[in-house]
């Protein structure tokens, strides 16, 4: 039933929507597999930061003497005040990757700018989550992802100033790893960053390597997934229920 959903709907969308987010065609050049792992170990760290952030901010509003109805409104604030800061910290972020990414090709790749809106995007989320608000973070892990890939490649650009690299393609790879890391989803960052790139083939290798060490790391350093370490916060452990049914299964 999944799989019929999944289908149907791209279907009907291939031919009867517009696509969110539609990103400029990339070019591979080369480097992008040796950059893959480093982006990948980045996409690890940044994805277990905007884990613990969340529930830091929410366990943060629960110890404050406010009363709960009070809460998301301090977390709106913040957010606002972020927002005084860089725009792009704010929203569900799908204009600032359409923005972010076609700026990258005609101008100068800048890492402290590009950090801060990935900082300022976690912080946002973080408030907004955490102090009961409403939302998901889904469109918050594209828009980091696409900042962290764009870092990277501010980055060699400046130790490496002969290096040719796609900024698209980085752009996409940063998604593929945050969306592997922060769902602990290897294949669903991979298809949705390989569905972003329309298909490009040359793509494929260096968005399963950043997704599975994304998620890798983001297991090793974070007990579970966003959604599912609420859900053990809670006294609900997802994966030894699974086990158990496997094991009285077999018998």
């Amino acid at each position: 039933p999944l799989m019929v959903a999944s289908m149907a709907a791209s279907t009907v969308n291939r031919y009867a929507g517009t696509p969110a987010i539609e990103l400029p065609d990339c070019h591979v050049m080369g480097h992008e597999m040796l950059c893959a792992p480093i982006l990948g170990l980045a996409a690890g760290i940044v994805s277990t930061l905007f884990i613990r952030a969340n529930f830091l901010a929410a366990d943060a509003f629960k110890k404050s003497r406010f009363p709960a109805w009070v809460r998301p409104a301090l977390g709106g604030l913040c957010v606002g005040i972020l927002g005084l800061f860089t725009f792009r910290a704010m929203g569900e972020g799908y204009d600032a990757i359409r923005e972010m990414v076609p700026e990258s090709l005609s101008a100068p790749v800048l890492v402290w700018p590009l950090a801060g809106i990935l900082l300022a995007r976690i912080a946002a989320t973080a408030c907004t989550l955490g102090s009961g608000g409403t939302g998901g973070a889904f469109a918050p892990s594209l828009v980091i992802g696409t900042t962290l890939g764009l870092s990277l490649v501010g980055g060699i650009r400046h130790v490496f100033p002969g290096v040719q690299l796609d900024p698209v393609a980085f752009a996409l790879a940063g998604i593929a790893g945050l969306l592997a890391g922060v769902f602990q989803a290897p294949l669903s960052g991979l298809v949705i960053a390989f569905n972003l790139s329309r298909w490009n083939a040359q793509l494929l290798v260096p968005l399963m390597c950043v997704s599975v060490i994304s998620a890798w790391l983001s297991q090793h350093l974070a007990r579970a997934s966003i959604y599912e370490l609420g859900l053990l916060r809670d006294g609900v452990d997802i994966a030894a229920s699974r086990n158990l049914q496997t094991i009285l299964a077999g018998r």
